[in-house]
């Protein structure tokens, strides 16, 4: 018999009973055991997120339960001793417990299964609002925080969609809250630029799914748990890729450039959201089905009437063809056209881009208009001369 591969679950309490704007009842009765996550330890150990992989499973395990707590052998004593974080994964599967306490408990808000998904829609973006929001993040950012590439190969990404609108972001920024330094953390506007980063058009497609940024110190590691050279209390954002065929996973563990004044970056609650999400993509059990009664809370108002739902899903979508008929018109790729015509950015033209610097790529850039340009003059005057060939060889009149 083949030997089965070792798995890590870990088993977290959740409320029975949720009532929107209502502290969570700590009663013993009202909560209950749900496995929410399972970690292949062959897979764990290959992705190397972390020197102390317990560690990183208890960042792990808070970031998606939206608690903090200590993960123990034991579900059901009292006084659960927490396991060894310093010891190397086990190898053959265990179960793990996340024990919080009740202060802890009351505060608890998990990660919106659906985050990633821009399907589930409450607010729709006018264009404005968009170049404002690109203009704004670019102007902090001014190029990829992780690759480093110049703008021209950038787009503003939305740590939370967009879609999920304003007051879905000031309701997590404010459950989510942790800072102490007196400075407001609350996100009110989906297209505030705290809910941004300047971003290459790959990362775009990966971010909340295959890659995420890694905030030290957090409540379960420190700094030199990702890097042993650094200073423990060293503030750090590292990139994390959670798989490794994608062309940027070779900078998977190198440090994202993200600014250090607070009030204009993103706040480490919508950090933590976007890795909950990539962990709960891969690593997520059932979270649909234990999370089905938070609904109400994550979407004040829900139920939405179908035809409501429709409708803003049509200006989402015209939204986001807005976006990419932008980024590629920024670009400049000379296969750029209308908005009307559904056109990606060519992988092959962006590599080239992305190894260029920022004079190469612009001389590249103008090579490729004036192309166009011949192109298009040669087609017009194609067009023109067969229309010629059409009219009747009439003699002038007179």
């Amino acid at each position: 018999m083949p030997k089965l591969a070792a798995i890590i679950s870990v088993h977290a309490q959740f409320p029975k009973i949720v009532v929107p704007d209502t502290e969570l009842d700590v009663d013993p009765t009202n909560w209950e055991w749900r496995k929410c996550l399972d970690f292949p330890v062959s897979k764990v150990n290959e992705l190397a997120f972390s020197s102390k992989p317990y560690k990183w499973i208890r960042y792990a395990t808070g970031s998606v339960v939206g608690a903090r707590g200590d993960l123990c052998t034991e579900y059901d004593l009292h006084s659960p001793v927490p396991i060894d974080y310093d010891s190397a994964l086990s190898t053959v599967s265990i179960d793990l417990y996340y024990h919080t306490s009740d202060s802890e408990k009351s505060r608890m808000f998990p990660i919106d299964p659906t985050l990633a998904d821009t399907s589930t829609t409450t607010s729709s973006r006018t264009s404005t609002r968009w170049d404002n929001f690109r203009a704004g993040v670019e102007d902090r950012d001014e190029s990829c925080v992780v690759t480093g590439n110049f703008a021209l190969c950038c787009t503003a990404v939305n740590l939370l969609p967009y879609s999920k609108g304003d007051t879905y972001i000031e309701s997590f920024s404010t459950h989510r809250r942790r800072d102490s330094s007196g400075v407001d953390d609350i996100v009110r506007n989906i297209d505030d630029i705290r809910n941004g980063l300047f971003l290459t058009l790959n990362l775009r497609l990966l971010l909340g799914r295959n890659f995420a940024l890694l905030k030290t110190p957090n409540f379960a590691m420190d700094t030199t748990d990702v890097d042993s050279n650094a200073d423990k209390a060293q503030e750090r954002f590292t990139s994390h890729f959670f798989e490794h065929h994608y062309h940027e996973a070779s900078l998977s563990g190198s440090a994202a450039r993200i600014p250090a004044d607070k009030s204009i970056r993103p706040p480490d609650a919508l950090f933590d959201a976007v890795y909950a999400s990539a962990v709960l993509h891969h690593f997520g059990v059932s979270m649909n089905e234990t999370l089905v009664n938070w609904r109400v809370v994550f979407y004040p108002g829900w139920p939405m009437k179908a035809a409501d739902v429709d409708n803003k899903r049509r200006c989402d979508q015209a939204d986001a063809d807005k976006e990419n008929c932008d980024v590629q018109k920024a670009v400049g790729h000379p296969s750029y056209k209308s908005c009307d015509e559904e056109e990606e950015p060519d992988p092959l033209t962006m590599c080239r881009l992305q190894a260029m610097s920022p004079k190469q790529a612009r001389a590249y850039l103008k090579g490729c208009d004036e192309v166009a340009a011949a192109k298009w003059r040669k087609g017009l005057a194609e067009k023109v001369n067969s229309w010629r060939e059409l009219l009747p060889n009439t003699p002038p009149s007179g």
